[in-house]
């Protein structure tokens, strides 16, 4: 509905060179971001808006995005794609409240289909710190008193959280690597058959002579 009133890719790269002329179009925009965010087109307006425009012309987006309950955006099928753009165009305010945010909900994020995307994204475009506590928090978090129930045992064998386990093991340090392997060593057996076999390969592929399974 109206979705020829949204402007598509290219007319925003070329509004985005000219300066204050995009200014009417993200006028437009206040105070709808979340519905335009979660709609099927919108989302994707938006993201061309992150990507192509300074942040001094996308900051009224990246406000409102912020003042939004993020939980709604993060695992909404359209909005999420928002929010990852977000994390890699937006300032580094916008960066750092969206990874804090993923990071208080890493399990959940990391095993909901949408969600898991945006866990992957802030690995990638977070600082070496805000990576290093992302996969500290798999690796070895964990909110049961059993200390064998960690994070990465919950996550390494559900069917969205394992491309996260994935990426994971794409960005660790040689110490993190281990940590993981370690980890998963007992069960590897068990994990074979379900769709975390894809992490033991490519844990093998990053060590070469490891065997886990």
């Amino acid at each position: 509905k109206n979705n020829h009133l949204l402007p598509n890719k290219e007319y925003i790269r070329q509004l985005s060179e000219l300066g204050d002329q995009i200014q009417f179009i993200l006028a437009a925009f206040q105070n709808r971001v979340k519905q335009l965010a979660m709609h099927s087109y919108g989302c994707r307006v938006l993201q061309r808006v992150l990507e192509h425009c300074h942040h001094d012309q996308s900051a009224q987006i990246l406000d409102e995005l912020r003042r939004t309950e993020l939980k709604i955006l993060i695992e909404d099928q359209y909005a999420n794609y928002v929010v990852q753009h977000a994390i890699q165009y937006g300032r580094l305010e916008d960066r750092n409240i969206l990874i804090s945010y993923v990071r208080k909900n890493l399990v959940d994020f990391s095993k909901h289909k949408f969600a898991s995307n945006v866990v992957e994204k802030s690995l990638v475009y977070g600082t070496q710190d805000q990576r290093n506590l992302l996969i500290d928090e798999i690796v070895g978090g964990g909110t049961s008193p059993d200390p064998e129930a960690t994070n990465l045992r919950l996550l390494i064998t559900d069917a969205f959280a394992n491309y996260v386990i994935q990426k994971v093991v794409d960005l660790a340090t040689d110490n993190q690597l281990a940590a993981i392997v370690n980890g998963l060593r007992p069960y590897a057996q068990q994990v074979k058959h379900t769709p975390g076999k894809h992490i033991l390969s490519k844990l093998e592929k990053r060590i070469p002579g490891l065997k886990l399974a």
